[in-house]
């Protein structure tokens, strides 16, 4: 087991150590299940991967379009088709809302972020595939036409931002160039919104950047949803600050809301259906990890910069590592298999790049 591996395990093992402090409820257990799963599903798509040298090409091209066929079905033809294996996954009254279809997934928003998944998985395991090009395009119109999720857009967009603002740092020459394109992507959108307004009102993205254009200092109370998404961002967050990076434990958010709700900073921040909601449990990967294990929340954060850092991507590096920590940013849990399983390919791909690199020094050296 390598340092990073460890550290994961580690993290599992103050997670049981938080258990002492919390209430032995059944969100408690699921909470610790959350951060050994971290653990032991990236330990085990490690082994996996590397007893099978990698993910099998064909398999997740297969995997890819079956999300896709089932997409289309539910777009063009019949939005409750397959509806059946996702409890709250039906289309019909997310299409009749003005959002995306929710494929194989619980609501647009997870399709959306499968499709930021599996658009990292091709482009990190097969950019040197035959036909690779034709999976990034149904990807890319599975997240933009299919699911339409605001969310996963407004994450890809800012993931851009932030490593166009590293390649500024890193390469000066092309800094006048990488500015131009960021002006030109905020201009035509700012453009297509303003000259197609009534239409795009139909659509609920459209909505939120028409918000975001007129109304950017209220953007998150002139939206319910993008409030609460913001409320178990932000208030985790403030609790991790506010006790000092101790950890909270488990199942007392509910009670920690209670006293910030009362608080007069904050009562600006709150629209009626937030403070209507009954919270109990964080919506957010990196809000509960911060919230419910404190200052130990860091050792993910490193663990994945140190996989990210150490593969051989360049500047893209900072791409995928933000869009990674975005992702998490929302209401995706840890024991979202994907999670860890995306981490384990981590593990695997920095053992080939770490073969590569030994076996290049050893041709060198023979030479």
């Amino acid at each position: 087991m390598n340092k990073n591996l460890a550290l994961l395990l580690l993290l599992a093992i103050i997670s049981l150590i938080v258990l002492f402090i919390s209430p032995l409820t059944f969100g408690s257990i699921r909470s610790l299940i959350n951060y050994f799963s971290l653990f032991f599903i990236t330990y085990v798509t490690y082994l996996a991967l590397k007893r099978n040298n990698g993910i099998p090409y064909k398999l997740f091209s297969i995997l890819v379009y079956i999300w896709f066929f089932v997409g289309t079905i539910q777009l063009l033809v019949y939005p409750s088709f397959m509806s059946f294996l996702i409890p709250r996954g039906d289309s019909s009254s997310t299409l009749e809302s003005g959002r995306g279809i929710t494929c194989l997934a619980p609501e647009p928003t997870f399709y959306g972020i499968i499709c930021l998944f599996l658009g990292m998985i091709a482009w990190l395991n097969f950019r040197n595939q035959p036909h690779i090009k034709r999976l990034y395009g149904i990807i890319t119109i599975q997240l933009f036409l299919y699911s339409r999720s605001s969310l996963a857009i407004f994450v890809l967009l800012a993931s851009f931002c932030i490593y166009t603002f590293f390649s500024l740092i890193k390469d000066r020459d092309k800094r006048w160039k990488a500015i131009g394109v960021i002006i030109f992507i905020f201009l035509s959108i700012y453009i297509i919104v303003k000259s197609f307004s009534d239409e795009i009102a139909t659509v609920r993205i459209g909505k939120l950047i028409s918000i975001l254009i007129e109304h950017p200092e209220s953007f998150i109370i002139l939206d319910a949803s993008a409030n609460e998404r913001f409320m178990h961002i932000f208030f985790p967050l403030y609790g991790f600050f506010h006790n000092w990076g101790l950890p909270h434990g488990y199942e007392n958010f509910a009670t920690f809301m209670d006293e910030c709700f009362k608080m007069p900073q904050f009562q600006h921040l709150f629209t009626d259906y937030v403070r209507s909601a009954h919270i109990t449990r964080i919506m957010s990967g990196w809000g509960s990890i911060f919230y419910e294990l404190g200052i130990a929340a860091l050792i993910l954060l490193y663990v994945v910069y140190n996989l990210f850092s150490k593969l051989s991507l360049g500047n893209k590096k900072h791409l995928f590592y933000a869009l990674f920590c975005l992702i998490l940013l929302n209401a995706v849990p840890f024991s979202n298999a994907i999670i860890p399983f995306f981490i384990g390919n981590l593990f695997y791909l920095n053992d080939i790049d770490q073969y590569s690199d030994k076996t290049i020094i050893k041709k060198e050296n023979e030479e």
